[in-house]
């Protein structure tokens, strides 16, 4: 499946678009944003390029998702079903709590390690012994590598996919009820 991208940037830091061995390009800076995609190959075509120190709006690149166009759909349906997962909980804790500062804090107390701990940006094995067992029994991994194996095609994807469709219930069964609730209170 192949993606549109439409790039801003200023291009003062940058030896133009195109590749250059030893000097910073915006097509370097892109590839190393992509790869940290699951599935996306950092081959990318451009519709221009720019020379040194030029700046772009609305420069047209593309990519591909390697696991076809059946699988990117898929994950992005997962994402979209995990993103409001996390919606529910932080409506019910933002209802519930009620005063804006606190809300903002305990926002992050929550996310900011089950992101971090987790498959999204380092794999688990470089992790701590203590830390791998949380890492590896929880929805941010299960989500992620579920979204790996779709995008990347050559991956088992069943287990992962039943583990994240298992947790996001568990969180919907849970967080959405008591975010209902909360709202009817708080109305």
């Amino acid at each position: 499946m192949n993606i549109k991208v439409v790039l801003e940037y200023d291009g003062s830091a940058f030896a133009g678009w195109q590749l250059q061995p030893h000097r910073r390009t915006v097509e370097a800076e892109v590839r190393r944003a992509l790869s940290r995609l699951p599935g996306a190959e950092p081959r990318l075509q451009a519709a221009g390029r720019t020379d040194a120190g030029a700046h772009a709006l609305g420069q047209v690149a593309g990519f591909r998702f390697s696991g076809g166009v059946v699988p990117a759909i898929l994950m992005i349906v997962l994402a979209t079903v995990f993103g409001l997962a996390v919606c529910c909980i932080s409506a019910y804790t933002g209802l519930a709590i009620g005063d804006e500062e606190s809300v903002q804090a305990f926002g992050m107390i929550w996310l900011f390690p089950l992101t971090f701990v987790s498959a999204a940006f380092v794999p688990i094995y470089t992790m701590p012994g203590w830390l791998q067992a949380f890492a590896n029994n929880q929805p941010v991994t299960f989500v992620i590598n579920a979204m790996r194996a779709l995008a990347l095609g050559h991956q088992p994807v069943a287990a992962n996919m039943l583990k994240s469709i298992a947790w996001l219930a568990g969180i919907f069964i849970v967080f959405a009820p008591l975010a209902v609730r909360a709202y009817k209170r708080a109305a």
